[in-house]
């Protein structure tokens, strides 16, 4: 059978159509193959995208002090370094991603953020990131193709 010479193949061809993971898992038993690998490669892992955005601003915007006239690039910046780097992690996902840059001067924020979606395949991350100066949230919301 088929499946048996190439069983790799037709669990990542699963995983990339995004089949349910008890289907994987099942493809995974018939062919006696470890499926852990694939069922963590398809999906939405918060602590990968978390290190990411944190990585990412902490190289844009490190110690500096808030400057009105650099907020623009610096959220351009962000935004897109987070894209760059999900993007190379080469998952099936569409990537939304939001950056709001504050001065830390007593003012309040709130936020807030609602999603219609598959909880099985789409995910989300939001991480607060602040210095003595400025307060950085940046949301990633990953949608599965």
């Amino acid at each position: 059978m088929l499946l048996h010479v190439f069983p790799v193949t037709y669990i990542e061809f699963a995983c990339r159509l995004r089949f349910p993971e008890s289907v994987v898992r099942r493809l995974c038993r018939f062919v006696s193959f470890n499926c852990a690998f694939f069922i963590q490669q398809a999906g939405f892992v918060v602590e990968d995208v978390s290190t990411i955005i944190k990585e990412s601003v902490e190289a844009t915007i490190g110690g500096n002090a808030y400057q009105h006239n650099r907020v623009n690039q610096w959220t351009t910046s962000i935004v897109e370094q987070c894209l760059s780097q999900l993007s190379k992690l080469g998952k099936p996902f569409k990537y939304i991603i939001t950056c709001v840059i504050m001065q830390k001067n007593g003012a309040g924020m709130q936020t807030a953020s609602t999603c219609f979606w598959d909880n099985s395949t789409d995910g989300s991350c939001t991480v607060r990131w602040e210095n003595k100066f400025v307060y950085c949230i940046v949301s990633v919301f990953g949608l599965a193709i």
